[in-house]
């Protein structure tokens, strides 16, 4: 068996070496200038799991009661929206951006780019279905559940009919 002598020699040598750092691309999308209002997470969870039911004083009424617990008390309570809801505007279609748009995101139903509280339905998007999306919706009056919305449904059950909310 043969042995290596080796020799370490304490001066380090420092030796240059290019480093060529490569080009950052930013990629930006439609989506991401209309969605700086997201719903609490935590929160919709628990509203789903427990079926809790919101009021809101500005939320639209049921029927001819003034009980203020109509579908946008729910986005109201829990998503950083502007409370005035004659302020919301029309964002994206649902349908056109599912796949981009994140969970927890407000949307609603809007007619000519306003949105009504009354005949309309706001909710808290929770995914894409393959022929629609699932939604977090308190209807009128009623404990916060979800709804899959697919293609056939009339007005407020159309998916189409859905864009996200703006301010």
């Amino acid at each position: 068996m043969q042995s290596i002598e080796l020799t370490i020699d304490s001066s380090i040598a420092t030796i240059p070496v290019p480093v060529t750092a490569a080009p950052t691309t930013t990629t930006t999308t439609l989506l991401a200038s209309v969605l700086a209002i997201p719903c609490r997470k935590y929160d919709t969870i628990t509203a789903l799991a427990y079926g809790m039911q919101f009021h809101h004083p500005l939320a639209s009424s049921c029927g001819t009661t003034n009980d203020h617990r109509g579908s946008d008390a729910l986005v109201l309570n829990l998503c950083h929206t502007n409370n005035d809801t004659s302020q919301w505007t029309e964002g994206p279609n649902v349908m056109s951006n599912c796949p981009s748009i994140p969970l927890y995101t407000p949307i609603a139903t809007f007619s000519r780019g306003a949105y009504s509280g009354n005949g309309g339905i706001s909710g808290i998007f929770l995914g894409c279905l393959p022929d629609g999306f699932k939604i977090a919706v308190q209807e009128c009056g009623s404990n916060v559940t979800i709804l899959n919305l697919g293609h056939g449904g009339m007005f407020a059950h159309d998916p189409n009919a859905y864009f996200i909310v703006r301010e």
